[in-house]
């Protein structure tokens, strides 16, 4: 349980969708708190409308927390980490909805309460994002075991001796293999990676195919139990299936199959030969990437994990950058300009960084 709580406290990356989309709702009501209290004038309408917006933050957030301790009592294994992060939430809630009800006066004290309002919405999404994470962790639960039932299903196909035996262990590992699909078919919907969704409908499409193909291969080799030949077959589509539900357990523990066995070993996508490893990002996409880091950064604040995950989405962009520049389609005109922007980008985000860096020594002190 120590593992499981540091790994949720030190790990925040957002891997699915469902995730992002829940998350979104309330970063934009936070930002609209956020930039009214950077405003130097107040109106009655502008202080009933913050008023109304923080109530309904501390509302979301009690409901949220709510369904965070109901997982939490059904799940024991995260019960003491969702619990924790459940009363961040809502005390970072009820900071949030105190802080808009404080009428702000001119002077060090707007600094104050702009500076406190930052710190605790960074507070509600690191607790928010840590519930929601946590509670993927039991669909993650969920998911593996039911790859367990299917690889136990298959060992136990792969012992069998006699008819009578392979009949009643096959009906078994269909009703497992249909409970899997559509586990595995929801997850791959849900993740954000391109690559990690390519994988993983790689390996559903793998289990489809050998599924058809073990009935077959069983049969042949039960009735010929000394041909060497139907053994190999069957064997083959056995080591097929092990590899395809290893995938699957890799991608939805954040591994990927790049990282099977410690090594970057690609697979190819059933009969078209497209490798799934070593996905090479588009440009749209990392500079999306780009532009999602910097937001969430404006309204959360910077920080050395923020800082991080910008200049490593930076480093994507000018990546990606690279394939233009590279291009003897590309005039030489364009080609400068291109490398000028990536250089003004990076000189323009260091000048960011160190402003910050000193606005945050200077509220501190």
């Amino acid at each position: 349980m120590a593992g499981l709580r540091n790994e949720a406290r030190l790990s925040l990356e957002i891997r699915t969708k469902s995730i992002e989309q829940t998350l979104i709702p309330l970063v934009t009501q936070i930002t609209t708190l956020v930039n009214h209290k950077e405003k130097a004038r107040f109106t009655e309408k502008t202080s009933r409308s913050l008023i109304r917006v923080g109530q309904g933050v501390a509302l979301a957030v009690e409901k949220f927390v709510t369904v965070g301790q109901t997982i939490a009592a059904e799940n024991m294994e995260i019960s003491d980490d969702m619990c924790e992060a459940c009363e961040e939430a809502r005390m970072a809630g009820s900071t949030i909805q105190r802080l808009t009800m404080i009428v702000p006066s001119k002077g060090n004290k707007t600094v104050t309460e702009k500076t406190a309002m930052v710190r605790s919405a960074r507070q509600l999404l690191s607790a928010i994002t840590r519930v929601l994470l946590l509670a993927d962790k039991v669909i993650v639960k969920q998911l593996l075991v039911s790859k367990d039932k299917v690889l136990n299903a298959l060992n136990d196909l792969d012992k069998v001796t006699s008819f009578t035996d392979f009949v009643n262990y096959f009906s078994k590992f269909g009703n497992d293999m249909v409970e899997l699909a559509h586990l595995t078919g929801d997850r791959q919907n849900d993740l954000k990676s391109e690559k990690h969704r390519a994988q993983m409908g790689a390996a559903r499409a793998i289990l489809e195919r050998s599924t058809s193909m073990l009935l077959p291969s069983c049969k042949t080799c039960l009735r010929h139990p000394d041909c060497g030949t139907a053994k190999r077959n069957r064997d083959c589509v056995f080591k097929q299936m092990r590899q395809a539900l290893n995938m699957i357990h890799f991608i939805v523990t954040d591994g990927g199959y790049s990282q099977m066995n410690g090594h970057s070993s690609p697979i190819t996508n059933g009969d078209s030969g497209i490798g799934l490893d070593n996905v090479h990002p588009s440009a749209s996409k990392a500079l999306k990437d780009l532009e999602e880091a910097v937001e969430l950064t404006r309204v959360t604040g910077v920080s050395g994990q923020s800082c991080e995950k910008i200049h490593s989405a930076l480093d994507s962009v000018i990546e990606t950058a690279q394939d233009f520049t590279d291009s003897a389609y590309t005039s030489h005109d364009n080609r400068e300009k291109i490398v000028q922007s990536c250089d003004q980008l990076r000189s323009d985000l260091q000048t960011v960084f160190e402003k910050s860096s000193s606005q945050v020594y200077i509220y501190g002190s």
